[in-house]
C-alpha cells in the first residue's frame, strides 16, 4: 500500500515520507539511516536549537544507513526491505516456537495465527463504550502484526524473545 501512495503523490507542498503507520518514529529512524548513508556514525538531531556533539543512539539504524551507502539504495528502500525481512523472521520464529510447544499441527497453527494477527478487543469495545484508550488501539508495537507496520526493532525484539523461549523449551 505504501508503494501505491508513494507513486501517487507528487512533489510540492506535501510529500509522502514512506510510512503509513508510526510516521513520527519512522521519520526518526529514516533520519538515522540517512545520516548513516552520509557516512556518519553519530546521530545529529538537526531540529534542536542547542548545539551538540551527537550520540550513538539508534546505531542499528545508522548501520542500515551504511548498508544503503554501500548498496546505493535509498534509505527508504533499505528501511522497508529490512522491515519486511525482519517481519518474516519474526513469523518464522513464532512458528518455530509453536513447533516446539505442540507436536500436533492443528494446535500449532491455532497458536501461530492467534499470536501473529491477534490483538485485544479494543476494536470491538471502543464503538460500544466510546473509549479509545484501549492498548490495541493506542500502542501498535505491543502486537506482532501491528508492529510489522510500525518499525524494524519491535518485530526484531519479538523474534529474539520467541527464539529465547524456544531455546529454553528445547533445554
Amino acid at each position: 500500500l505504501w508503494a501505491l501512495v508513494a507513486v501517487g503523490t507528487s512533489e510540492g507542498e506535501w510529500e509522502f515520507m514512506g510510512a503509513l503507520h508510526g510516521y513520527r518514529d519512522t521519520s526518526t529512524d529514516l533520519m538515522r539511516i540517512t545520516q548513516g548513508a552520509e557516512g556518519q556514525w553519530v546521530t545529529q538531531y538537526l531540529h534542536t536549537p542547542e548545539s551538540h556533539d551527537g550520540t550513538l543512539a539508534g546505531i542499528f539504524y545508522t548501520s542500515l544507513g551504511h548498508v544503503a551507502r554501500v548498496t546505493s539504495l535509498s534509505p527508504m528502500v533499505i528501511y522497508h526491505i529490512v522491515r519486511i525481512g525482519v517481519s518474516l523472521f519474526m513469523y518464522l520464529s513464532f512458528y518455530q516456537l509453536a513447533a516446539n510447544i505442540w507436536m500436533r499441527i492443528r494446535p500449532r497453527r491455532v497458536f501461530f495465527v492467534m499470536l501473529s494477527v491477534g490483538s485485544g478487543f479494543g476494536w470491538i469495545l471502543s464503538p460500544l463504550t466510546g473509549d479509545t484508550s484501549f492498548i490495541d488501539l493506542t500502542t501498535p508495537g505491543a502486537f506482532p502484526f501491528a508492529s510489522t507496520l510500525v518499525n524494524i526493532h519491535f518485530p526484531l525484539a519479538m523474534a529474539c524473545l520467541a527464539l529465547i523461549a524456544d531455546v529454553i523449551i528445547v533445554m
